[in-house]
């Protein structure tokens, strides 16, 4: 029993210090400070020392024997960073957590999730754990939607990334203080694959026609003319302006800019201006864009949504593993996959919002009405989808 009471102590110590140092990174360094002070209470802390195995909570041990847990209804009557404490069990109504209770949260899962597994631990554990256990008890949509979104943010960009307080009232604010992201709001299509987002982030600029040198980031696909258009970049680049793009891209933009460009390949990581940004292959089965070429899609992250712009492209097996929340598609057909294709693409993948482009514009593509028809046709009726090509 001893050599458990020190191996407790231990662990709740180690536990507090980790979610001290995460709290403090969010900017919550009081909240870090005070966590889980009611487990030095006799009634959490020697129930803690009798169920210690050191390689899981004691109060699930002590459940598993006993079919509840005193500790637990003293914790969670004491600790504002569970989501319980904010359930009102006379009327069944689940509260959404105030932001620095839901940070504190967040971080108390990656801290019990560093804890109990050591050297073994990921970034995807915490989420794992999240979806696996958490989830099913009883937070309510809201804050269901952050926790999904904080803890897969860390799965795949990082904690470094993610765990920033401005970034973090930000994905509450439109999560939980808003229910909801206004992202079709901050997307325009000029035309065909022309794609502006929030007026800063352009991708392949093509039969632009205001000039509004507004452009934080021009990310180009590949350099076909409906893609690359110099004519178009000229109307928006302004002098800090970043050019990202593939390496057939590259002479034709030094030929005309002085900008910084920033030359990609498929699957690669990386972040300008704040922006981060992944890309992914972009091809063809055997004809037009060949996956050889290197042509690319991107996804970025942005106020905590991520969106993804496909590219010249198939339906291929990369896309289908995409996660986003915004899905910039083509289904003109001829050099993309086609309406059918795309809509079968969509209900795998089951963004938030699908918007379809490559279409109506060019030879070779669909016209627009019979794209969209065939489209929506096949899209599930449960994803949303908003036609922005006028």
């Amino acid at each position: 029993m001893k050599n458990k009471f020190f191996k407790h102590l231990g662990m709740v110590t180690k536990h507090r210090y980790m979610v001290f140092k995460l709290c403090a990174k969010c900017g919550f360094v009081w909240r870090g400070l005070v966590h889980d002070l009611s487990k030095f209470s006799p009634v959490e802390f020697f129930e803690g020392v009798k169920y210690y195995t050191g390689v899981g909570s004691p109060i699930a041990n002590c459940r598993k024997h006993n079919g509840y847990s005193l500790a637990w209804l003293h914790h969670t009557g004491r600790n504002k960073h569970h989501i319980i404490y904010w359930y009102d069990r006379g009327n069944k109504v689940q509260m959404d957590m105030p932001f620095k209770y839901a940070v504190e949260c967040a971080c108390d899962i990656i801290a019990a999730s560093k804890c109990y597994n050591g050297k073994k631990y990921k970034d995807d554990m915490p989420y794992n754990y999240w979806k696996n256990h958490m989830n099913k008890n009883v937070a309510n949509e809201n804050m269901k939607k952050f926790f999904d979104r904080v803890l897969s943010d860390i799965r795949d960009y990082g904690e470094d990334k993610v765990l920033k307080k401005k970034y973090l009232k930000k994905l509450y604010d439109e999560l939980v203080v808003n229910g909801e992201f206004l992202m079709k709001d901050l997307i325009k299509i000029n035309c065909h694959s022309s794609i502006c987002i929030d007026e800063k982030y352009y991708f392949d600029p093509f039969q632009i026609k205001e000039e509004k040198h507004n452009a934080e980031i021009i990310f180009i696909t590949h350099s076909h003319f409906d893609h690359l258009e110099i004519a178009s970049i000229e109307k928006i680049i302004k002098d800090d302006t970043v050019i990202v793009c593939t390496k057939d891209s590259v002479e034709i933009l030094e030929k005309e800019f002085k900008n910084k460009i920033v030359v990609v390949k498929p699957n690669e990581k990386g972040e300008i201006k704040g922006i981060q940004f992944e890309t992914f292959p972009a091809y063809n089965y055997g004809h037009h864009h060949f996956k050889e070429l290197g042509y690319v899609g991107y996804t970025i992250l942005y106020l905590g949504a991520r969106y993804t712009v496909c590219g010249d492209t198939d339906a291929t097996e990369e896309l289908k593993k995409i996660k986003t929340d915004v899905l910039l598609l083509p289904i003109g057909g001829t050099y993309t996959m086609n309406p059918e294709e795309a809509g079968e693409l969509v209900n795998i993948i089951k963004p938030r919002l699908a918007i379809p482009t490559h279409y109506g514009c060019i030879s070779g593509t669909l016209g627009k009405d019979e794209a969209e028809e065939r489209f929506l046709k096949v899209v599930d009726k449960n994803i949303s989808v908003e036609i922005l090509i006028i």
